[in-house]
């Protein structure tokens, strides 16, 4: 077969070849069964040189969503399709979220540092790419279904916003998030390399329970589940189920941990305490001052120490315990996440560390851009120009009837 479509496949050929055939003569009268098998002749090996065609078509592009970006990561088109590939391969899976047509921190995500050359060669044999849209106008028919997908996928990691990178296994299981934007492809990649490091411990566990039985399997269970973010728990039912069936008395005092979801006003309980700390570790640094002491029972409240301490250990502390919250509370709105990124600037500010302060605040402002908040406060302080309120814009003149 191969041989023949070299002889007749490509187009050249073809027209080569049916040169050499004799030609028909002009009276079509002439002669008419001999001109009828010419013409079926002609029909057949038409039939057989565009089969040919479509077979080396299909072929060619049997794997059209599989092929490597210029030097980059490997692309695929779905998550079925990555997890054969990362099976195959033994690579993890990077599911990116995102909302390139409508999101700002999309755009600068895909422009400044997937589009670079070092995040391929990074991510070269790493990991599988896989493109996940959520577009910015009304999809419809089969586009429609796929987004709905990709919500409810979403819903299910407790993935609230984008650009947000999910790294999951070769089954589809996921173990890290990497959410947002940053400030150079080195900062992006740390997080992105740090967040793969985290499959490490929950696959030793899991190799431990392979070997074990009842409740030490239960036990290693848990703690391979353990070194799961808990927004990604909820796709850890399976080994939930069988922790309980192995476990049904609970003597291992496991608890399942879900994602909370609390209200704006018990996270703003919990995040004032450790906002109030944090203000005072800014007064403390800018005056000079080290020793300063916290209030024993609003520090408590924050899960911080109520002892005097340094500076770089205190804001130490609140940075821990920021994220912890962050961690806890993945459907946290967006203006608070914003106040809790601001709040970890500070404590790098009261370290005296200008590029984590930086790194932070640009996470703060990429949060919730079009807040007053971000317009009028962290613009200027990221350098970038203040956009004039829309509150404060002089209203239109009414016109006059003549």
């Amino acid at each position: 077969m191969s041989r023949c479509f070299r002889l007749v496949g490509a187009p050249a050929d073809l027209l080569r070849l049916l040169k050499k055939l004799p030609r028909p003569r002009l009276n079509i009268l002439a002669n008419p069964c001999q001109r009828a098998l010419r013409c079926a002749g002609l029909v057949a090996l038409l039939g057989l040189s565009s089969g040919l065609l479509a077979q080396s078509s299909q072929t060619s592009s049997a794997e059209p969503s599989r092929q490597e970006e210029a030097g980059g990561p490997l692309l695929c088109s779905s998550m079925d399709e990555a997890c054969r590939v990362a099976s195959e391969r033994h690579l993890d899976i990077l599911r990116l979220f995102t909302g390139d047509d409508w999101c700002p921190a999309c755009q600068h995500l895909e422009s400044t540092i997937l589009s670079r050359p070092e995040w391929g060669r990074a991510m070269r044999g790493r990991v599988v790419l896989v493109r996940e849209p959520l577009p910015g106008y009304r999809p419809e028919g089969a586009e429609l279904l796929a987004v709905e997908q990709r919500r409810a996928a979403m819903r299910q990691m407790n993935v609230n916003g984008v650009p947000t990178a999910v790294l999951t296994d070769e089954r589809g299981l996921p173990y890290a998030c990497v959410s947002g934007s940053d400030v150079s492809v080195q900062a992006y990649l740390s997080r992105v390399r740090e967040a793969l490091s985290r499959r490490i411990p929950r696959d030793a566990a899991l190799a431990r329970a392979q070997s074990c039985e009842g409740l030490e399997r239960a036990a290693a269970l848990i703690e391979a589940l353990e070194q799961v973010p808990i927004g990604l728990r909820g796709c850890y039912s399976t080994w939930q189920d069988e922790i309980n069936r192995l476990d049904p008395q609970n003597r291992l005092g496991h608890t399942v941990q879900r994602p909370v979801v609390r209200r704006a006003e018990e996270l703003e309980a919990l995040l004032a305490p450790i906002e109030l700390d944090v203000r005072r570790l800014s007064e403390a640094a800018s005056s000079g001052a080290v020793g300063e002491s916290v209030d024993v029972e609003e520090a408590g409240a924050a899960g911080l120490s109520g002892e005097a301490g340094d500076v770089a250990a205190r804001a130490e502390e609140s940075c821990r315990a920021l994220r912890a919250l962050l961690e806890e509370n993945p459907r946290m709105p967006a203006e608070l996440k914003q106040r809790c990124f601001e709040l970890i600037a500070a404590t790098f500010a009261a370290r005296q560390d200008e590029d984590q302060c930086r790194e932070w605040l640009l996470r703060a402002y990429r949060v919730a851009p079009f807040t007053e908040h971000a317009k009028q406060k962290l613009r200027p302080a990221l350098g970038l120009p203040v956009r004039p309120s829309r509150r404060s814009a002089p209203a239109p003149s009414a016109r006059a009837d003549s």
